[in-house]
């Protein structure tokens, strides 16, 4: 037995150890600005999130649940874990917290993982998994009690699933378990399904490997929506103001009622641009200022406009000079296609539906951001050895300056937020005793690291 535990931490040191960081982060800031600081019974706190709806989904059966038509299974899949968890708790805001600290912190792992399966250099893993931790996706949505990071992890795990299947002949399992997969994509955002299809074209339909892939892929598909329709009818019988996602949004179309219509522009400008990217390559990297404004909310800069447009230009050049020097041979980079397409299809998205608060959307597809830098890193240095020992030191700084704009971030939400909110007057000291048994175990584990690699 003692033997056992000595070989699973050997073999995944380096996953406990990112999840315990990642875990005593996410936890402490969130406990910071939405439990000692009250905000989660507050509307628009943070940039427009809706948070008491969503702290009501989790915790309460006897409220309204008609956010269900856009966050399909968001209630069936949440409010059980956050009663098991309050459990202990025994304070709801607390256990919301908890469960989101660690649905951040496993995605942190999920994406290492991708990279592993993807064969990406380990420096270039490194550096796209410090700044994806410390990423305002990651710190914000963990911070705030929102749909945000459930809807990340189940893509997460739906990207790993097919990163690793790529190109293999798929059994029966395997495709039982990418139709739960997708049920995990489609449950918290209804537009999240766009992954799904368009990850499962290039698993399914376009495998040599696999017989009638037209046929499969249709029926993947179809199973998806009929397993997502049956549970929201299970939904709704546990609670009842859930309304089933596929029959209300037919009914919603049909009478032109839907209210994600207000959400939506008809008006696609330069503008447009440069709050995608904004959000993408400015916003998420900590390059920017916060005010308070009807809730916290983003300065408008120059800085980060000029930031966000000389990431963007680097990441557009990059993916096309990688096209070109691959003479665009998709058979061979499938995955990459994959990521590109699903990228871009984000973008059509948001240019014209919630684009001025693009960031609110950035857990659903920043990840596939670095996956792509990864990608095209590791085969920029097959020629150019970008990621030699000469340049660990670039490495080194950007993950720095990354991390020190992250805690600059953190400490200006939180000061903001200070000022705006009352202190909770009791405090719960279950929280501190967590926080202080990861942080033992973290601090162990990385002693014993040393001694579990010389074994």
């Amino acid at each position: 037995m003692k033997a056992k535990i000595w070989n699973f931490l050997k073999t995944y040191q380096k996953e406990l150890k990112i999840f315990l960081a990642c875990f005593i982060g996410y936890f402490t800031i969130g406990l910071i600005v939405s439990y000692y600081l009250n905000t989660v019974t507050s509307w628009s706190v943070f940039f427009g999130f809706d948070t008491p709806r969503v702290f009501f989904d989790l915790t309460w059966r006897d409220t309204f649940h008609g956010r269900v038509t856009v966050h399909p299974l968001f209630v069936l899949l949440g409010q059980p874990l956050t009663i098991i968890i309050n459990i202990l708790f025994n304070n709801y805001v607390i256990s919301c917290l908890f469960l989101e600290a660690i649905l951040g912190s496993v995605s942190v792992i999920l994406l290492y993982k991708c990279f592993q399966k993807l064969k990406i250099n380990k420096l270039i893993t490194n550096l796209l998994i410090v700044i994806f931790a410390f990423s305002w996706s990651q710190i914000a949505f963990t911070a705030a009690v929102e749909t945000y990071i459930f809807a990340q992890f189940y893509l997460l795990l739906m990207w790993y699933f097919v990163i690793t299947k790529m190109d293999q002949k798929l059994m029966l399992k395997d495709y039982g378990i990418l139709v739960l997969l997708g049920v995990g994509s489609i449950a918290i955002t209804l537009t999240n399904f766009m992954q799904f299809i368009i990850a499962t074209f290039f698993l399914i339909l376009c495998n040599k490997n696999i017989k009638k892939s037209f046929f499969k892929y249709c029926a993947t598909g179809a199973m998806v929506i009929l397993v997502a329709f049956f549970l929201a009818a299970v939904q709704n019988k546990i609670w009842p103001t859930a309304p089933n996602f596929l029959i209300q949004n037919i009914k919603d179309f049909a009478t032109h009622s839907s209210e994600e219509t207000i959400y939506m522009s008809r008006t696609i400008n330069a503008q447009s641009f440069l709050n995608f990217f904004q959000a993408c390559f400015g916003q998420n990297f900590h390059v920017y200022n916060l005010m308070i404004f009807e809730g916290l909310n983003f300065k408008p800069s120059i800085v980060t406009d000029v930031f966000a447009l000389v990431i963007t230009a680097l990441f557009l050049i990059s993916n096309i000079y990688f096209m070109i020097k691959t003479k665009f041979a998709w058979q061979k980079h499938k995955i990459y296609y994959a990521l590109i397409v699903t990228f871009l299809g984000n973008l059509a998205l948001h240019l014209i539906y919630g684009n001025t608060g693009v960031y609110l959307y950035l857990a659903h597809f920043a990840f596939i951001i670095l996956l792509l830098w990864g990608y095209i890193l590791n085969y920029f240095d097959k020629w150019f050895k970008i990621a030699s020992v000469k340049y660990k030191w670039l490495y080194i700084i950007i993950g720095i300056i990354t991390i020190a704009l992250a805690f600059r971030g953190a400490i200006l939400m939180i000061l903001k937020l200070f000022s705006h909110y009352a202190k909770i007057e009791t405090i719960n000291y279950w929280p501190i005793v967590i926080l202080s048994l990861a942080l033992i175990s973290f601090i162990a584990l990385w002693i014993m690291s040393k001694r579990l690699n010389k074994k």
